[in-house]
């Protein structure tokens, strides 16, 4: 009997964070009989494996542990995708909190919409978390950005399901060794290739963020690199990422305008998110435009470092 749905779900984080995840994979409302489960464990843990054995993950179809050690997100995700058997296949990260019924909608939408192959959800945090709101809205908001604003071209791989046949020309390119950008470059490419995507904002996760400050700073950081690296492989032709650009002398341009532009960043996306969230009062309204201002000081000094290596990158190409 073959399963109705993968799952793959990443691990990076340990157990605690694992087990929060798996617990609420084990009580979807969609038969368990029915979905694959693939565990991908990035981490360097040495309990997790034993852990599982004494799980409930034998209530699923089929289970498979696949242990690897710090190969990043994307080669982790081909792992998995390399080892799922079914039709559809959804992506979960051990971080996130899955809605009861994730999968049901997750299977209602594909059947809903069969010549798209790739469908989304929603992702929100812990509003009492201003860095969480930050990061997580930047994300959400590339989400509705779009193409010309008409469609979906990103989701966040945390939350996203797809169609088996995508992987049969594309996988998420491994050169992105840490966890930000890999998605961004691997929905525009699918897109560019005629493929159309859809949100249903009713499949939620919560992200079960506690990073802290230097938690927010690094993956601002992250993201920085990332970011580049993926403007860099589609030569300036991302719609989100318009303000990047990986020449000689427009790379260093770019970043000048891009430092000038802090402070306009911060007021004009900050005063999106206050208004989203109902912020009332001083302290927290100023927290969260000081966040941005944080952010995208640390996303360009991602940049910046990740500039030499695509400089590298491209000789090698040659």
């Amino acid at each position: 009997m073959q399963a109705d749905i993968s799952i793959i779900l990443l691990t990076t984080h340990g157990p605690d964070s694992f087990f929060d995840c798996l617990e609420t994979l084990l009580n979807q409302t969609y038969p368990l009989e029915k979905i694959e489960l693939i565990v991908v464990d990035d981490s360097d843990d040495k309990y997790l494996a034993k852990s599982l054995a004494d799980s409930e993950c034998n209530n699923f179809l089929a289970f498979k542990y696949i242990p690897l050690l710090h190969k990043g997100p994307a080669f982790a995700r081909n792992t998995g995708i390399k080892n799922a058997s079914s039709e559809i296949t959804a992506f979960i990260d051990d971080d996130c909190i899955a809605d009861s019924d994730w999968v049901k909608l997750i299977m209602e939408t594909h059947r809903n919409n069969p010549d798209k192959p790739v469908v989304g959800g929603l992702t929100y945090v812990n509003a009492n978390s201003n860095s969480s709101l930050v990061s997580q809205f930047l994300r959400n908001n590339n989400i509705k950005s779009g193409f010309d604003k008409r469609e979906i071209i990103f989701f966040p791989a945390n939350n996203v399901s797809m169609k088996r046949y995508i992987f049969s020309r594309h996988l998420f390119n491994e050169n992105f060794l840490m966890p930000e950008g890999d998605d961004l470059e691997f929905f525009w490419r699918i897109f560019k290739q005629g493929n159309r995507f859809v949100w249903n904002e009713n499949i939620k996760v919560i992200h079960n963020r506690h990073d802290g400050l230097s938690g927010f700073l690094k993956q601002a950081y992250s993201c920085g690199r990332g970011c580049l690296l993926a403007d860099y492989l589609h030569k300036g032709d991302h719609p989100l990422l318009k303000d990047l650009s990986t020449g000689k002398i427009s790379f260093w341009l770019a970043s000048l305008l891009s430092f000038l532009s802090i402070p306009s960043f911060s007021y004009l996306t900050g005063s999106k998110l206050i208004k989203k969230e109902k912020i009332k009062t001083f302290s927290r309204k100023a927290s969260i435009y000081l966040l941005f201002i944080l952010y995208k000081i640390a996303y360009l000094w991602g940049n910046i470092y990740e500039f030499p290596n695509l400089t590298k990158m491209h000789l090698k190409e040659k």
